[in-house]
């Protein structure tokens, strides 16, 4: 099997995030399972114009912004998977998200192959998210020209959906919106969670990297960690973690913060941090590869995830599951459909700062509730949010729709 992937932005720009990282697993998945595969995305940041490997080849698209889409994507994309095409077969194309939009609305019919989408959050949940937070951050005038653009995108680019050959969701919210705001057939909508490498994020790590890093942040063994790891942006809510450590520090003074990622919003994040005169107990920890991230959740006697985006299905809460972590998040997006309130995680209202005080404080007292919550949460991972299971469910769909289109 022959794959070529529209993405607009994969894990060789630099950027991890939940998409990044999910195009990676699955790339890697087919090729160890003897397909090839050929990623169509944005430019490089170093200017390079394509990556060719054995089985594996990549082409960036020279004054194509990543991370956006915008008409010259829409363009490009298609232009060089012709021109790609001339030279080599394919027997399916995968779109991440609306990366592959363009190839459906102008070339299906003329390839005849089928397409899958694999969707990581719906086309309008960024408006709910600016929403939340229009008199704070946004203006009126802003917010309205989103909506345009997001109106003009549902029914200029994002109708073509309805001519996939499968939608796969990470999320099971995410299935509604596809069935009836798209016109598509439940049939062909497949819900794939996001999964993780169960072996690698797990309890058994080496004391001695636990250790390095007490060290190289200087925490102590009495002292009790929180961790949260995200893009630093205001809709991912690490401010209002921030914003419940006083109270916090009040009930349990030995206690550090600390905070994985980068992004726009971090010298915001640590202005507040010096308004709030806790610079003693949170810690940036800034970018940190994802390899050597289950040593820090291991580290951490609570996992937070105090987001107010409507996301699909955040990676990082299947990692601090996998890793036996209690967790705090949000109620919003497909987070309800990941953690079972109560059960392996608790929940609470999007930006309610005083109920997440509440519920770490009472987490950090009660070690029974914790472990429960942990040994439930690795379970719940272990059966649902496998990342073989994931890339083999994966490539049975676009098996299936590879055999339909030939019948």
């Amino acid at each position: 099997m022959n794959v070529c992937l529209f993405s607009r932005i994969i894990k060789e720009h630099g950027v991890k995030g939940g998409m990044e990282v999910h195009g990676d697993i699955i790339s890697r998945g087919l090729l160890e399972r003897g397909h090839g595969i050929t990623i169509i995305t944005g430019e490089h940041p170093d200017g390079k114009k394509f990556d060719i490997g054995e089985n594996k080849k990549i082409y960036y698209l020279p004054g194509v912004t990543p991370y956006k889409y915008t008409r010259r994507w829409w363009s490009e994309s298609a232009k060089k998977f012709i021109e790609i095409a001339k030279e080599e077969k394919f027997d399916i194309v995968w779109s991440q998200s609306a990366g592959a939009l363009a190839w459906i609305k102008f070339l299906r019919k003329k390839y005849n192959i089928p397409c899958v989408a694999t969707i990581h959050g719906t086309p309008f949940s960024g408006l709910k998210t600016k929403a939340k937070s229009i008199f704070l951050s946004w203006s009126i005038f802003r917010f309205f020209l989103s909506v345009l653009k997001s109106i003009y995108y549902k029914f200029v680019w994002y109708k073509n959906y309805r001519f996939m050959s499968a939608v796969i969701v990470v999320a099971q919210n995410l299935i509604k919106p596809f069935n009836k705001g798209y016109f598509f057939n439940k049939e062909n909508i497949f819900y794939i969670p996001n999964g993780v490498d169960v072996d690698r994020f797990s309890l058994s790590i080496n004391e001695e990297n636990i250790q390095n890093l007490r060290e190289k942040y200087q925490i102590n063994k009495e002292d009790r960690v929180l961790f949260t790891a995200g893009r630093l942006e205001k809709e991912k809510g690490i401010q209002c973690t921030i914003k419940s450590l006083p109270k916090i520090i009040t009930h349990t003074p030995k206690i550090k913060l600390m905070i994985v990622g980068d992004g726009i919003y971090k010298d915001e994040l640590k202005k507040l941090v010096r308004k709030l005169k806790i610079e003693d107990f949170v810690i940036f920890c800034g970018f940190i590869e994802r390899e050597s991230l289950p040593a820090y959740y291991n580290l951490c006697d609570v996992f937070l995830m105090s987001t107010c985006c409507y996301e699909g299905f955040p990676l990082v809460i299947a990692e601090a599951m996998a890793c036996s972590k209690p967790i705090i998040a949000s109620k919003i997006g497909g987070i309800p459909s990941v953690i079972d309130d109560g059960i392996n995680g608790i929940l609470i209202p999007p930006g309610d700062v005083n109920a997440l005080v509440q519920k770490i404080i009472f987490l950090l007292k009660n070690k029974e509730l914790r472990e429960k919550l942990a040994e439930n949460a690795r379970e719940k991972v272990e059966k649902e949010f496998n990342q073989k299971k994931m890339v083999s469910n994966t490539i049975e769909i676009f098996e299936k729709c590879i055999k339909d289109i030939l019948l």
